[in-house]
């Protein structure tokens, strides 16, 4: 038994010798074979655990904080697996370990904001209030606590104590990312308080991301809901078009030229390009101008990182149909068509099919006539509803 301890240590230190030396796939390898003589060397398990979790394997770190913690649960151990936890979504458990932390260091910044987190995650944002205010004047310089407080209450629908609390917590930062980010919140926060009621989808997407919901002719513009599935038709696209191209119009919103994000997206942009008046663009030769990208269907965040990354340069984004909800995302495009879980084109993806399907969108264009409420639609966002977000 000795030797295996001795070989345990062994390699653990060539691990720590290998990763120092920017070798980590043979670092990472030592401390595995450390824990295979070692199961109990907790250094082993914390060194693997830091390099699943700074390589954002997220199961996998914890599990190695599990270990760590079951060997011995110190304030490192505990938080970081509390912080994994809560990574997963794993709030039951995250809170049972955040709990173990209170017991062994009482009043811990970090631990009572991740409590608070965990309640606020799970909806429950009276209880996060209540708890955070009972220990503000502790730690009133913290901006993370402000931020968190004005979030939830926004969610209890406490505007004005909310943008006091954005207001607060970018006194305390130096950041401009960070600036930014609570001023969007402050936004968020405004645009709420210009509503008696939020009642359908184009009210809540303003209000949560400051996005433009069109519709389609399934709906008047204003009372949008969303749908579980649904069938584009040409005629369908050709109102939500429209609608887009009369809220330019009413100078809502620009753009300098219009490009296709894919090859089934680009009916769509060169259909936009014409009623815009805008040149449609395969590629961007001029970076000052304003790019507006046009997608399908958009589902993730991650979709518009990519594209930043791609354009160097002010640009808005288009979304005929949206799978998800405003709450479940992070970033979204500028404008969409419908909130829709699952959408379907009327073109295939074939080249063939996505020329034919150009021309019949801008058949159906020419025969959409111009709806009656028209201007109400532009008025909705020229006179009551202003602070939209965009990309640009």
């Amino acid at each position: 038994m000795a030797d295996k301890f001795r070989q345990a240590e062994l390699h653990y230190r060539r691990g720590l010798s290998l990763e120092h030396a920017g070798r980590i796939a043979e670092a990472v390898e030592e401390y595995r074979q450390a824990l295979q003589e070692n199961p109990q060397l907790r250094a082993a398990h914390v060194a693997l655990a830091k390099y699943y979790l700074r390589n954002g394997l997220m199961a996998k770190a914890a599990d190695a904080w599990h270990a760590v913690v079951a060997i011995e649960p110190d304030y490192e151990g505990l938080t970081n697996y509390s912080t994994v936890l809560i990574e997963l979504k794993q709030y039951h458990e995250a809170r049972r370990i955040l709990r173990l932390c209170v017991d062994l260091f009482p009043l811990d910044t970090f631990v009572t904001y991740e409590l608070a987190y965990i309640d606020f995650a799970e909806g429950l944002y009276q209880q996060a209030l209540d708890q955070l205010l009972d220990v503000r004047p502790i730690y009133n310089d913290e901006w993370e606590f402000h931020e968190l407080i004005g979030r939830c209450q926004i969610k209890l629908q406490l505007y004005d104590a909310a943008l006091a609390s954005f207001g607060r917590a970018i006194l305390l930062v130096e950041d401009d990312e960070q600036i930014e980010q609570l001023q969007d919140l402050g936004s968020v926060a405004r645009r709420h308080q210009e509503f008696a009621m939020v009642s359908n989808e184009k009210d809540a997407w303003y209000a949560t991301h400051g996005l433009i919901c069109l519709g389609s002719n399934i709906d008047d513009g204003l009372n949008i809901k969303p749908q579980a599935a649904f069938a584009w038709s040409f005629e369908a696209i050709a109102t939500t078009l429209q609608r887009a191209a009369a809220l330019a119009e009413g100078h809502i919103w620009r753009c300098d030229q219009v490009l296709a994000l894919d090859s089934q997206s680009k009916p769509l942009a060169q259909a936009l390009a014409k009623l815009l008046q805008r040149p449609y663009i395969q590629k961007i030769s001029d970076p000052e101008k304003n790019t507006l990208v046009v997608m399908a269907e958009f589902n993730q965040s991650a979709m518009l990182e990519a594209i930043a990354e791609q354009i160097d340069g002010p640009h808005c984004i288009f979304a005929l149909s949206m799978s998800s909800t405003p709450e479940l995302l992070d970033d979204v495009p500028d404008l969409i068509g419908l909130p829709i879980q699952k959408p379907s084109l009327p073109w295939p993806s074939q080249a063939a099919a996505v020329a034919n399907a150009s021309k019949e969108l801008l058949a159906a264009l020419a025969q959409t006539q111009p709806e009656p409420n028209r201007e109400q639609q532009v008025e909705y966002y020229r006179e009551h509803h202003r602070l939209i977000s965009l990309n640009d």
